[in-house]
């Protein structure tokens, strides 16, 4: 199958949406200081899946997160990025300005990823995090290494319970440095 990605003047690439895990979703490619961060997103805006590579080569990235869904890109140049849209309300000053931190920053200035993607309200500066069930299984079966012996264990006994309380965790750390949960509207 072909998949008609756009690349951007600043060499941001976004593909069109295609089908993965039941939901219909679209892949970002963007150079940091230093690497590619290439991000999944559903339709609400929420990232489902990222992964971040040493590289300098955001196609070549993009192509590899995309294998499964596309055996070829087709690049067509565009004259402007199109943001992701994220279907949420800020909860301070209940407008619909929330976007992703990257797409505030220059991305080619960014030195470090945080592990769990980041949101800014641009009218009232409110800061979010993002918390998609798949995006936390990616980032669990991607890192097993973090998990000692018992935890690799419970997690492979009950996923679904290991997720919960790694969710529970995040929570109460992501509380701890005043940053909300976005809610996404369905």
């Amino acid at each position: 199958m072909r998949l008609i990605v756009y690349r951007s003047p600043d060499g941001r690439l976004r593909s069109d949406f295609y089908d993965a895990s039941g939901e219909r979703v679209f892949a970002v490619a963007e150079r940091t200081a230093h690497g590619i961060l290439v991000s999944e997103f559903n339709q609400d805006g929420e990232v489902v899946d990222q992964a971040y590579r040493k590289s300098n080569m955001a196609l070549v990235e993009l192509a590899s997160f995309l294998k499964k869904a596309a055996e070829e890109l087709q690049v067509e140049e565009t004259d402007q990025y199109v943001s992701v849209r994220v279907n949420a309300l800020c909860d301070d000053c209940r407008t619909d300005s929330i976007r992703r931190e990257m797409e505030i920053l220059d991305p080619a200035t960014v030195t470090s990823i945080p592990v769990i993607p980041l949101f800014v309200c641009t009218r009232c500066g409110k800061k979010y995090y993002s918390m998609h069930p798949g995006y936390l299984k990616n980032l669990a079966r991607r890192n097993s290494e973090l998990f000692d012996g018992e935890e690799e264990k419970f997690r492979q006994r009950d996923e679904e319970a290991f997720m919960r309380e790694i969710q529970e965790y995040m929570i109460r750390v992501f509380a701890s440095k005043k940053l909300a949960r976005m809610k996404i509207i369905k």
